[in-house]
């Protein structure tokens, strides 16, 4: 991974961190850095022309559903990296957030962690895959 990637990403991250709930352009971002991308299929409906847009996954997967990592835990889990199979969140009472840990097995059976912070498990998940990103 290049710099310029990495930086990317750890920007990314720090949004994520001072986000204060979901936010759909942050999303949008956040699946962007992670291979996603929009695609438009065009078609005739009875002679009518049709655009249909579909976010795609890296595997290439469409998705007719618009996922929003800063809103949804289940869609901020799809961004973690693989390899990266161990996790964790904690809520910190007297700090209204939230913290993530996940966690990975080097080439030498050292354990690698990286961590994510945020406002909601969604954006503290999607902080912490981010980062498990930038570590690759």
């Amino acid at each position: 991974m290049d710099g310029d990637t990495m930086t990317d990403l750890l920007a990314l991250v720090e949004r994520c961190e001072n986000a204060m709930g979901p936010n759909r352009e942050l999303g949008d971002e956040i699946l962007l850095a992670c291979g996603w991308y929009l695609e438009t299929i065009h078609a005739e409906d009875d002679g009518v022309a049709v655009s249909k847009m579909f976010w795609v996954s890296p595997s290439g997967v469409r998705s007719h559903e618009r996922l929003d990592p800063t809103a949804s835990i289940n869609a901020a889990l799809t961004l973690i990296p693989e390899g990266w199979t161990a996790w964790e969140l904690r809520s910190r009472a007297a700090l209204t957030h939230f913290a993530a840990e996940l966690s990975r097995l080097d080439g030498r059976g050292n354990e690698n962690h990286v961590h994510g912070y945020g406002a909601t498990p969604a954006l503290t998940f999607s902080a912490a895959a981010l980062r498990a990103r930038a570590a690759k």
